[in-house]
């Protein structure tokens, strides 16, 4: 679903809501489109958190640890690729899992 009457500098503050999920906010633009990315890169950066919390957990096994590090890397680098390119895109992509929760309003 891409929309027409998005500005170039509006598809650059969502994508780059996926690096400072804030971005969208401090810039004082209320579009629907860039607090759906706000929300998704505030649910990336949970994930982030979540895959920290389980490596801590796992530490004490060495094998276990760093397959759970090389697993939960790719996924957060494949949900940040496909967040910005959705972004750049103008699309409004929900993350696969987790995209249906909506935390920021």
């Amino acid at each position: 679903m891409e929309d027409e009457n998005l500005t170039q500098g509006e598809k650059i503050v969502a994508g780059l809501s996926y690096i400072i999920f804030f971005l969208p906010y401090l810039n004082g633009n209320k579009k629907e489109f860039n607090k759906f990315h706000a929300n998704q890169g505030f649910l990336l950066l949970l994930v982030i958190m979540f895959a920290n919390a389980i490596n801590i957990g796992v530490s004490y096994f060495p094998y276990l640890y760093w397959v759970c590090i090389f697993l939960f890397n790719v996924y957060i680098i494949y949900l940040f690729v496909y967040g910005v390119l959705g972004a750049s895109a103008g699309e409004m992509r929900e993350y696969p899992f987790i995209g249906k929760l909506k935390l920021l309003k």
